[in-house]
């Protein structure tokens, strides 16, 4: 294992459901009412992650193999936070790395590339 990598996320305001699906996902590592803990296969994933430039070209990106959550931050509120958006610190452990030569295409999705939704369906309006 290297060491661990934290990543930002910035929350939507309906609902916060990057806050749900990280908190689906750390669930699914272990049980938070039996305790039943999954096996390593069963809750890592890889992880793109890949920077723009202003004009939606990549320039540099990273892929963490075997990688899951080990702690999902709190969300700090407060009345000094108004009108800035609220944002979401997650700590990941991950196997190895590897830089991703070629260039990504631009996404625009509302999924979270490269991570597994975990049952979370996050197509919905509602």
């Amino acid at each position: 294992m290297f060491i661990d990598t934290t990543m930002t996320f910035i929350c939507t305001a309906e609902g916060w459901e990057e806050k749900e699906f990280f908190d689906t996902w750390q669930n699914q590592i272990v049980d938070p009412e039996m305790y039943d803990a999954s096996y390593y296969e069963d809750y890592t994933t890889d992880i793109s992650l890949t920077t723009y430039t202003e004009g939606n070209k990549s320039s540099y990106g990273i892929q963490f193999m075997e990688a899951f959550p080990l702690n999902v931050g709190a969300i700090n509120l407060g009345w000094s936070q108004n009108n800035e958006y609220a944002r979401l610190s997650v700590t990941f452990a991950y196997r190895r790395w590897k830089q991703i030569r070629e260039k990504a295409t631009h996404s625009t999705s509302n999924e979270l590339v490269g991570v597994d939704n975990f049952g979370l369906d996050r197509s919905s309006t509602a």
